[in-house]
């Protein structure tokens, strides 16, 4: 009896090792398939400069989009590109991004260093707490409010911040599953004085998933300084 179970030992630790082996590959598969949600997403961004009286003195839209993969360190990620022309002649690359459930991470070229963008399961009356990777300097967001709303005749939750709880202005907003309406980058990329960001349009695949209702084209550029001084000041 001691000889037989000794003769089936090595079979029952071939299983345990290959059921152990599976099961971190579902795991990982499980994490791959997260990260296949960010195929075919694209975000055109604009970028603009405000001169005196906060006139628009410079504007340039940059096309990021999702291109391939890697691996590091055992973890999946995409990887994260961009054009900064219209006809989208040359292409740089800008970091890696990966989907863990609700939250999207994102580590920038020539860091190793992974950065939270996103939580889209934030709730209200909570704080988001990031980093802006050039400055390495940590910030507070309050979340105000969340809620749904229509976009282009789909429900989309939307999450709305403030700098604390008693500030009524509305720092930033979020669409799930989008990112931000000042950008992709927004929330680890600081805006400089005298500049700012706006997110025009998000594609997935060759549907659009959101449009900014202020602007008619996606992309703008110095060409269109008047344009868009027209839509960020008003004439009142």
């Amino acid at each position: 009896m001691k000889k037989q179970f000794i003769k089936s030992l090595p079979a029952v630790i071939l299983l345990v090792g290959a059921f152990m082996i599976l099961s971190g590959c579902e795991k990982k598969k499980e994490k791959v398939d997260q990260n296949n949600d960010l195929n075919g997403m694209s975000w055109s961004v604009m970028y603009y400069g405000l001169g005196s009286y906060n006139k628009v003195c410079g504007v340039i839209t940059k096309y990021y989009f999702i291109d391939g993969d890697s691996i590091v360190e055992n973890t999946a990620y995409k990887k994260l590109y961009y054009y900064k022309d219209e006809q989208h002649a040359e292409r740089f690359y800008e970091g890696l991004m990966r989907k863990d459930e609700s939250k999207w991470y994102f580590v920038p070229q020539g860091k190793n260093q992974e950065y939270l963008m996103y939580d889209f399961n934030i709730t209200e009356g909570s704080t988001f707490e990031g980093k802006y990777v050039k400055e390495e300097e940590t910030y507070k967001y309050y979340v105000r409010q969340v809620d749904n709303t229509n976009i282009l005749g789909k429900e989309v939750k939307r999450i709305r911040f403030s700098y604390s709880a008693t500030d009524d202005s509305n720092t930033d907003t979020w669409y799930d599953n989008i990112g931000s309406t000042k950008g992709l980058l927004n929330t680890i990329c600081m805006s400089k004085d005298g500049a700012d960001k706006i997110l025009l349009c998000v594609n997935k695949n060759a549907e659009i998933v959101y449009k900014n209702v202020l602007f008619d084209k996606c992309y703008y550029g110095n060409g269109d300084i008047e344009e868009v001084d027209e839509i960020i000041n008003p004439k009142k």
